[in-house]
Protein backbone atom coordinates (compact mmCIF):
# COMPACT_ATOMS: atom_id res chain seq x y z
CA UNK A 1 0.00 0.00 0.00
CA UNK A 2 2.65 2.83 -1.28
CA UNK A 3 0.20 5.02 -2.24
CA UNK A 4 -1.52 7.33 -0.41
CA UNK A 5 -5.11 6.35 0.86
CA UNK A 6 -6.76 9.75 -0.83
CA UNK A 7 -4.89 9.52 -4.11
CA UNK A 8 -5.98 5.58 -4.64
CA UNK A 9 -9.76 6.89 -3.98
CA UNK A 10 -9.52 9.74 -6.45
CA UNK A 11 -8.48 7.50 -8.95
CA UNK A 12 -11.21 4.85 -8.52
CA UNK A 13 -14.06 6.80 -7.42
CA UNK A 14 -13.27 10.63 -8.88
CA UNK A 15 -12.57 10.19 -11.96
CA UNK A 16 -15.08 9.62 -14.81
CA UNK A 17 -15.35 5.76 -15.88
CA UNK A 18 -13.14 4.59 -12.86
CA UNK A 19 -15.12 1.77 -10.53
CA UNK A 20 -16.16 4.04 -8.24
CA UNK A 21 -16.47 2.76 -3.86
CA UNK A 22 -16.93 -0.74 -4.96
CA UNK A 23 -13.80 -0.83 -6.67
CA UNK A 24 -11.91 1.34 -4.30
CA UNK A 25 -13.49 -1.33 -1.63
CA UNK A 26 -12.11 -4.24 -3.38
CA UNK A 27 -8.56 -3.06 -4.14
CA UNK A 28 -8.53 -1.71 -0.38
CA UNK A 29 -9.70 -5.11 0.75
CA UNK A 30 -7.05 -7.27 -1.45
CA UNK A 31 -3.96 -5.28 0.26
CA UNK A 32 -6.09 -5.91 3.25
CA UNK A 33 -6.50 -9.69 2.95
CA UNK A 34 -2.96 -9.76 1.81
CA UNK A 35 -2.20 -8.59 5.78
CA UNK A 36 -4.03 -11.08 6.67
CA UNK A 37 -3.34 -14.14 5.42
CA UNK A 38 0.46 -13.29 5.83
CA UNK A 39 0.20 -12.95 9.40
CA UNK A 40 -2.03 -15.38 9.62
CA UNK A 41 0.43 -18.17 8.27
CA UNK A 42 3.59 -16.64 10.99
CA UNK A 43 1.36 -18.31 13.90
CA UNK A 44 2.31 -22.07 14.30
CA UNK A 45 -0.36 -24.26 13.91
CA UNK A 46 0.57 -27.15 16.08
CA UNK A 47 -3.07 -28.76 16.07
CA UNK A 48 -1.85 -30.87 12.88
CA UNK A 49 0.06 -32.81 15.66
CA UNK A 50 -3.25 -33.77 17.32
CA UNK A 51 -5.92 -33.53 14.01
CA UNK A 52 -6.49 -34.14 10.81
CA UNK A 53 -7.50 -31.64 8.21
CA UNK A 54 -10.97 -32.81 6.66
CA UNK A 55 -13.98 -30.87 4.28
CA UNK A 56 -17.52 -30.63 4.94
CA UNK A 57 -19.83 -28.74 2.90
CA UNK A 58 -22.66 -27.57 5.39
CA UNK A 59 -23.16 -26.87 9.05
CA UNK A 60 -24.78 -30.18 9.38
CA UNK A 61 -23.35 -32.87 11.93
CA UNK A 62 -21.23 -35.19 10.09
CA UNK A 63 -20.54 -38.65 11.23
CA UNK A 64 -17.81 -40.34 11.03
CA UNK A 65 -17.10 -44.44 10.99
CA UNK A 66 -14.85 -46.30 12.62
CA UNK A 67 -14.10 -49.44 11.91
CA UNK A 68 -12.58 -52.48 13.60
CA UNK A 69 -9.82 -54.70 11.84
CA UNK A 70 -10.71 -57.28 9.54
CA UNK A 71 -11.15 -60.80 10.98
CA UNK A 72 -7.96 -63.84 9.86
CA UNK A 73 -8.35 -64.74 6.48
CA UNK A 74 -9.33 -68.75 6.07
CA UNK A 75 -8.21 -71.55 4.68
CA UNK A 76 -10.58 -72.80 2.29
CA UNK A 77 -10.92 -76.06 0.54
CA UNK A 78 -12.10 -77.04 -2.96
CA UNK A 79 -16.49 -76.85 -3.28
CA UNK A 80 -16.00 -74.61 0.31
CA UNK A 81 -18.35 -71.34 0.67
CA UNK A 82 -16.27 -68.68 1.37
CA UNK A 83 -16.87 -67.37 4.77
CA UNK A 84 -18.24 -63.63 5.58
CA UNK A 85 -16.09 -61.38 7.21
CA UNK A 86 -17.87 -58.97 9.87
CA UNK A 87 -16.71 -55.57 11.02
CA UNK A 88 -17.45 -53.99 14.08
CA UNK A 89 -17.80 -50.38 14.00
CA UNK A 90 -18.42 -46.85 16.11
CA UNK A 91 -19.27 -43.39 15.48
CA UNK A 92 -18.21 -39.71 15.89
CA UNK A 93 -19.87 -36.38 14.56
CA UNK A 94 -17.75 -33.39 13.63
CA UNK A 95 -19.43 -29.99 12.40
CA UNK A 96 -18.25 -26.39 11.85
CA UNK A 97 -19.06 -23.08 13.54
CA UNK A 98 -18.53 -19.60 11.97
CA UNK A 99 -16.02 -17.23 13.99
CA UNK A 100 -15.81 -13.59 12.67
CA UNK A 101 -15.41 -10.48 13.74
CA UNK A 102 -16.24 -7.16 12.15
CA UNK A 103 -14.12 -4.16 11.89
CA UNK A 104 -14.81 -0.73 9.14
CA UNK A 105 -12.65 1.34 7.40
CA UNK A 106 -14.00 5.29 8.09
CA UNK A 107 -13.27 8.00 6.14
CA UNK A 108 -11.70 10.12 8.55
CA UNK A 109 -8.78 7.02 8.44
CA UNK A 110 -8.67 7.63 4.62
CA UNK A 111 -8.95 11.58 4.44
CA UNK A 112 -5.68 11.31 7.13
CA UNK A 113 -3.95 8.67 5.23
CA UNK A 114 -4.14 6.09 8.45
CA UNK A 115 -2.66 3.34 6.46
CA UNK A 116 -0.71 2.11 9.80
CA UNK A 117 -4.28 1.60 11.16
CA UNK A 118 -5.59 -0.24 8.30
CA UNK A 119 -2.88 -2.36 8.37
CA UNK A 120 -2.87 -3.31 11.82
CA UNK A 121 -6.31 -4.47 12.04
CA UNK A 122 -6.27 -7.61 9.50
CA UNK A 123 -2.87 -8.22 11.09
CA UNK A 124 -4.40 -8.75 14.48
CA UNK A 125 -7.40 -10.39 12.81
CA UNK A 126 -4.99 -12.61 10.51
CA UNK A 127 -2.92 -14.09 14.17
CA UNK A 128 -6.44 -13.82 15.80
CA UNK A 129 -7.72 -16.77 13.44
CA UNK A 130 -4.58 -18.73 13.46
CA UNK A 131 -5.13 -18.88 17.72
CA UNK A 132 -8.60 -19.70 17.19
CA UNK A 133 -8.49 -23.06 15.41
CA UNK A 134 -5.42 -23.98 18.08
CA UNK A 135 -7.66 -22.50 21.04
CA UNK A 136 -11.26 -24.46 20.17
CA UNK A 137 -8.99 -27.63 19.65
CA UNK A 138 -7.12 -27.49 23.20
CA UNK A 139 -10.47 -25.98 24.60
CA UNK A 140 -11.33 -29.55 23.96
CA UNK A 141 -8.20 -31.18 24.69
CA UNK A 142 -8.16 -29.59 28.20
CA UNK A 143 -11.43 -31.29 28.45
CA UNK A 144 -10.82 -34.70 27.53
CA UNK A 145 -11.46 -36.55 31.14
CA UNK A 146 -15.16 -34.93 31.77
CA UNK A 147 -15.88 -35.16 27.12
CA UNK A 148 -16.95 -38.70 25.88
CA UNK A 149 -15.29 -40.22 23.33
CA UNK A 150 -17.58 -42.83 20.51
CA UNK A 151 -17.64 -45.52 22.95
CA UNK A 152 -19.68 -43.48 25.69
CA UNK A 153 -16.28 -43.32 27.90
CA UNK A 154 -14.44 -40.17 28.54
CA UNK A 155 -11.66 -39.80 25.75
CA UNK A 156 -8.67 -39.34 28.33
CA UNK A 157 -9.10 -42.75 30.54
CA UNK A 158 -7.50 -45.22 32.27
CA UNK A 159 -10.06 -47.73 30.73
CA UNK A 160 -8.29 -46.32 27.63
CA UNK A 161 -5.52 -46.54 28.90
CA UNK A 162 -4.15 -43.49 27.61
CA UNK A 163 -3.58 -41.41 30.82
CA UNK A 164 -0.60 -41.19 33.44
CA UNK A 165 -0.10 -38.76 35.99
CA UNK A 166 3.75 -39.19 35.93
CA UNK A 167 5.90 -36.18 35.16
CA UNK A 168 8.04 -35.51 32.13
CA UNK A 169 11.75 -35.43 33.99
CA UNK A 170 15.00 -34.94 31.89
CA UNK A 171 16.46 -37.95 33.34
CA UNK A 172 15.71 -41.99 32.75
CA UNK A 173 12.59 -41.30 35.06
CA UNK A 174 11.56 -39.00 32.17
CA UNK A 175 12.43 -41.69 29.38
CA UNK A 176 10.87 -44.41 31.39
CA UNK A 177 7.38 -42.12 31.01
CA UNK A 178 7.98 -41.94 27.32
CA UNK A 179 8.53 -45.56 27.07
CA UNK A 180 5.12 -46.28 29.19
CA UNK A 181 2.99 -43.64 26.59
CA UNK A 182 4.71 -45.69 23.36
CA UNK A 183 4.46 -48.56 24.69
CA UNK A 184 0.36 -48.23 25.37
CA UNK A 185 -0.22 -46.71 21.96
CA UNK A 186 1.45 -49.57 20.56
CA UNK A 187 -0.59 -52.04 22.34
CA UNK A 188 -3.84 -50.58 21.61
CA UNK A 189 -6.48 -52.88 19.99
CA UNK A 190 -9.66 -52.08 17.37
CA UNK A 191 -12.89 -52.67 18.66
CA UNK A 192 -13.16 -55.98 18.44
CA UNK A 193 -10.38 -56.09 21.42
CA UNK A 194 -8.96 -59.09 19.25
CA UNK A 195 -6.41 -57.28 17.04
CA UNK A 196 -3.53 -55.04 17.89
CA UNK A 197 -3.74 -51.98 15.82
CA UNK A 198 0.21 -51.52 15.01
CA UNK A 199 -0.32 -48.12 15.48
CA UNK A 200 3.25 -45.96 15.72
CA UNK A 201 3.67 -43.02 17.97
CA UNK A 202 5.24 -40.32 16.39
CA UNK A 203 5.73 -36.66 18.22
CA UNK A 204 6.17 -35.79 22.02
CA UNK A 205 4.02 -32.34 22.27
CA UNK A 206 4.90 -30.23 25.14
CA UNK A 207 4.39 -26.60 26.38
CA UNK A 208 7.27 -24.43 26.30
CA UNK A 209 8.17 -24.60 29.89
CA UNK A 210 8.87 -28.46 29.03
CA UNK A 211 10.71 -28.46 25.45
CA UNK A 212 13.89 -28.27 26.48
CA UNK A 213 13.47 -31.67 28.57
CA UNK A 214 11.62 -33.20 25.84
CA UNK A 215 14.54 -32.55 23.89
CA UNK A 216 16.73 -33.98 26.24
CA UNK A 217 14.45 -36.97 26.09
CA UNK A 218 14.11 -37.51 22.54
CA UNK A 219 17.70 -36.12 21.64
CA UNK A 220 20.26 -37.32 23.71
CA UNK A 221 21.62 -40.46 23.59
CA UNK A 222 22.58 -40.85 27.73
CA UNK A 223 21.25 -39.42 30.59
CA UNK A 224 22.69 -38.86 33.58
CA UNK A 225 21.32 -40.73 36.56
CA UNK A 226 23.32 -40.62 39.72
CA UNK A 227 26.25 -39.01 38.71
CA UNK A 228 26.55 -41.90 35.76
CA UNK A 229 25.76 -41.29 32.19
CA UNK A 230 23.30 -44.21 30.99
CA UNK A 231 21.61 -44.86 28.23
CA UNK A 232 18.66 -43.05 27.19
CA UNK A 233 16.19 -45.68 26.04
CA UNK A 234 13.27 -42.83 24.97
CA UNK A 235 16.46 -42.02 22.09
CA UNK A 236 14.99 -41.12 18.70
CA UNK A 237 11.96 -42.78 19.16
CA UNK A 238 9.77 -39.42 19.11
CA UNK A 239 9.94 -36.11 17.50
CA UNK A 240 10.05 -33.29 20.15
CA UNK A 241 7.09 -30.29 19.39
CA UNK A 242 6.56 -27.21 21.00
CA UNK A 243 3.29 -26.24 21.50
CA UNK A 244 2.57 -22.38 22.76
CA UNK A 245 -1.45 -23.31 23.33
CA UNK A 246 -0.85 -26.27 26.29
CA UNK A 247 -2.31 -24.25 28.78
CA UNK A 248 -0.51 -26.93 31.60
CA UNK A 249 3.43 -26.16 32.53
CA UNK A 250 3.42 -30.01 32.97
CA UNK A 251 1.18 -31.71 30.57
CA UNK A 252 2.63 -33.96 27.67
CA UNK A 253 1.16 -35.75 24.86
CA UNK A 254 2.48 -38.85 22.77
CA UNK A 255 0.79 -38.70 19.01
CA UNK A 256 0.95 -40.95 15.89
CA UNK A 257 0.93 -39.21 12.80
CA UNK A 258 -2.41 -37.32 12.16
CA UNK A 259 -2.05 -38.44 8.31
CA UNK A 260 -2.43 -41.72 9.59
CA UNK A 261 -4.74 -42.22 12.75
CA UNK A 262 -6.23 -38.84 14.09
CA UNK A 263 -6.67 -38.26 17.83
CA UNK A 264 -8.62 -35.39 16.59
CA UNK A 265 -10.40 -34.15 13.60
CA UNK A 266 -10.46 -30.49 12.52
CA UNK A 267 -12.88 -30.13 9.70
CA UNK A 268 -13.67 -26.86 7.25
CA UNK A 269 -16.15 -25.54 5.53
CA UNK A 270 -15.85 -26.57 2.00
CA UNK A 271 -11.62 -26.83 2.55
CA UNK A 272 -11.19 -23.20 3.30
CA UNK A 273 -7.87 -23.94 6.04
CA UNK A 274 -7.18 -20.44 5.89
CA UNK A 275 -9.96 -16.96 7.01
CA UNK A 276 -11.53 -15.39 4.41
CA UNK A 277 -12.26 -11.42 3.96
CA UNK A 278 -15.69 -10.16 2.86
CA UNK A 279 -16.77 -6.79 2.07
CA UNK A 280 -20.37 -5.34 3.18
CA UNK A 281 -21.40 -3.01 0.24
CA UNK A 282 -21.00 0.32 0.92
CA UNK A 283 -24.42 2.30 2.25
CA UNK A 284 -24.60 5.43 0.47
CA UNK A 285 -24.52 9.12 1.92
CA UNK A 286 -26.02 12.00 0.27
CA UNK A 287 -25.48 15.67 1.09
CA UNK A 288 -28.88 17.14 1.24
CA UNK A 289 -27.75 20.35 2.77
CA UNK A 290 -24.60 22.61 3.53
CA UNK A 291 -21.32 22.76 1.74
CA UNK A 292 -20.29 19.29 -0.21
CA UNK A 293 -17.22 17.01 0.79
CA UNK A 294 -14.47 18.45 -1.86
CA UNK A 295 -13.81 14.29 -2.16
CA UNK A 296 -17.34 13.77 -3.14
CA UNK A 297 -18.02 11.27 -0.31
CA UNK A 298 -20.99 8.87 -0.34
CA UNK A 299 -20.06 6.98 2.38
CA UNK A 300 -19.01 7.12 6.13
CA UNK A 301 -17.40 3.80 6.25
CA UNK A 302 -16.55 1.02 4.67
CA UNK A 303 -17.27 -2.21 6.57
CA UNK A 304 -15.52 -5.74 6.08
CA UNK A 305 -15.75 -8.60 8.03
CA UNK A 306 -13.21 -11.48 8.96
CA UNK A 307 -14.42 -15.22 8.54
CA UNK A 308 -13.26 -18.44 9.57
CA UNK A 309 -15.81 -21.48 9.39
CA UNK A 310 -14.00 -24.65 11.32
CA UNK A 311 -15.02 -27.44 13.75
CA UNK A 312 -13.33 -29.33 16.16
CA UNK A 313 -13.95 -32.82 17.61
CA UNK A 314 -11.98 -36.12 19.01
CA UNK A 315 -11.90 -38.51 17.02
CA UNK A 316 -9.65 -41.94 17.92
CA UNK A 317 -8.60 -41.89 21.42
CA UNK A 318 -6.23 -44.97 20.83
CA UNK A 319 -4.13 -42.80 19.01
CA UNK A 320 -2.66 -40.45 21.76
CA UNK A 321 -1.32 -40.66 25.06
CA UNK A 322 -1.65 -37.59 27.85
CA UNK A 323 0.68 -37.39 30.41
CA UNK A 324 0.84 -35.43 33.92
CA UNK A 325 -3.27 -35.39 33.79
Amino acid sequence: MSKKLIDLYKETVLIKSAGGVDQFANLLGEQMHKELIDNFRKIPDTWKYFARASTVSDFKPHHRIILSEAEPLLPRHEHEPVKDSRLTEARYSVNVVEYSRAFSVTREMIVNDDIDAIKQIPKRLGRAAARAVNEVLHALLNNGGSINSYDGVPFFHSSHNNTSTTSLTPDLAGANAIIAGITAIKEQRDLSGRHVLGLTPKYLVVPPALFSTAKILCESEYLVSGGVAVYNPAYGLLEPVEDIYITSNTAWYITCDPNDVWPMEVAFLDGYEEPKLLRQAAGAVDVIGGQESPYDFTFSELKYKVEYIFGVAFAEHKAIYRGNS
